[in-house]
């Protein structure tokens, strides 16, 4: 290891990290999930994936499971730090492995401080508000409503301890002692800061101290399956399924959950037999119950090419539903200019790799610097109508479905 590069120092960190966890448990064994190798359909391994299906009312400590069956992760997690969100395309048909109908994603979910005693009463378990939305929207059913995520299994991933109890697999459990010291330094963030224009420029970095995240080990069985929104074939589609994922973003109003996440990454298409789209809306770790939660709860949350002018700025004024529709603005305006499908995206790249004079538009500075630069940046881009079409609009790309999109811009 070569301590004078970063790849060096990271895998001296990891051994660090190693050796500091001294059984299975801290080192992220978990016996609810088991690869068998070779013994599988077609001779290849597999993943059993544990869900809970219910816990017993009769005795807190039982809980009955579902087993689903997985190829690899369909989703790794490659962070040394963070929520290491896992994904599996899974089927609890082992025949049906391979013709995967559910999506499995567990991750350390950011918990309240309530649920250190008692994880099932978590204000902010999103698995129990999945559950709450799909029991919702399944009592309410309307003609055409928009595809939202159903739940089928899932809670607290719990692990049996020596003394035979279900223990809930969380930071208080992994770090044990060592968590009140951890709590009482914070954690040092690195914020890379970009203050001039240009993907290419040489960037600086702010550190920020922010306090230590109290985790949950949680996993949760869905469907459908969906696919990401760089799988779009033409701006005609995105329309569609832009405009799906924001009507179910008010059925989950009305339901009296905010979303606070409208991004790219969780918005999904579902393509039917005759290749018909619909936007499925996903991803409730960044959700709050609206009234009391949303007055005490306006911390900066999402993805910063995506995130409101107000939520950038970590304003105090609770988030609405209109920064959500703010971030969807973003999200037309972002492959409006950059390209919806994979062969218009390719084309953008070339250009700019074969052109030595080119000029970066606005929407790079969406993307660089701290969340109060690309504040800054968007209050500029969107303030006036002027600005908009100059920063914007005159960077979309050329053909009638751009042109379809860029009159949805106009009138969002």
């Amino acid at each position: 290891m070569d301590l004078g590069t970063s790849k060096g120092r990271r895998a001296f960190i990891w051994v660090l990290v190693d050796l500091s966890y001294c059984d299975e448990q801290r080192l992220g064994y978990n016996k609810t999930v088991v690869w068998l190798a070779g013994t599988g359909p077609q001779n290849r391994g597999y993943w059993t994936i544990e869900c809970v299906e219910q816990r017993d009312a009769a005795d807190g400590e039982a809980q009955l499971t579902v087993t689903y069956y997985a190829r690899d992760p369909d989703i790794v997690a490659v962070r040394l730090f963070g929520r290491h969100m896992r994904g599996f395309l899974a089927s609890r048909d082992l025949d049906k492995v391979d013709e995967p109908d559910t999506f499995i994603k567990y991750a350390w979910s950011d918990t309240s401080e309530s649920a250190r005693d008692d994880p099932d009463s978590d204000p902010r378990d999103k698995v129990a508000m999945v559950r709450e939305v799909s029991r919702m929207l399944a009592e309410d059913p309307r003609d055409n409503d928009p595809p939202f995520i159903v739940f089928k299994h899932g809670g607290p991933v719990r692990h049996t301890s020596g003394t035979g109890s279900h223990v809930v697999e969380s930071t208080a459990a992994v770090l044990g002692p060592i968590l009140e010291h951890i709590e009482e330094q914070g954690r040092r963030v690195i914020q890379p800061r970009c203050p001039r224009r240009g993907r290419h420029r040489a960037k600086t970095e702010d550190t920020v101290l922010e306090p230590f995240p109290f985790r949950i080990h949680k996993r949760i069985a869905m469907s459908p399956i969906g696919q990401p929104l760089a799988t779009l074939e033409s701006p005609y589609e995105l329309i569609i399924v832009l405009t799906d994922a924001m009507r179910a973003h008010a059925r989950l109003l009305e339901c009296g959950i905010l979303h606070r996440d409208i991004s790219a990454n969780n918005i999904l298409v579902v393509r039917g037999p005759d290749n018909n789209v619909r936007g499925v809306l996903t991803d409730l770790d960044c959700a709050i119950r609206v009234g009391v939660e949303r007055d005490q709860r306006p911390e900066r949350t999402g993805t910063p090419p995506f995130m409101s002018i107000s939520n950038l700025e970590n304003s105090s004024v609770p988030r609405s539903e209109l920064d959500d529709w703010e971030s969807a603005l973003y999200i037309a305006c972002w492959l409006g200019v950059y390209g919806v499908s994979e062969v218009d995206r390719i084309n953008c790249q070339e250009e700019i790799e074969e052109d030595d004079n080119w000029v970066y538009c606005a929407l790079d500075r969406w993307d660089a610097g701290s969340f109060e630069d690309i504040a800054e940046a968007k209050r500029i881009h969107v303030g006036l109508r002027s600005e908009f079409h100059k920063n914007i609009l005159m960077w979309f790309m050329v053909g009638d479905g751009y042109k379809a999109l860029e009159r949805l811009v106009i009138e969002m």
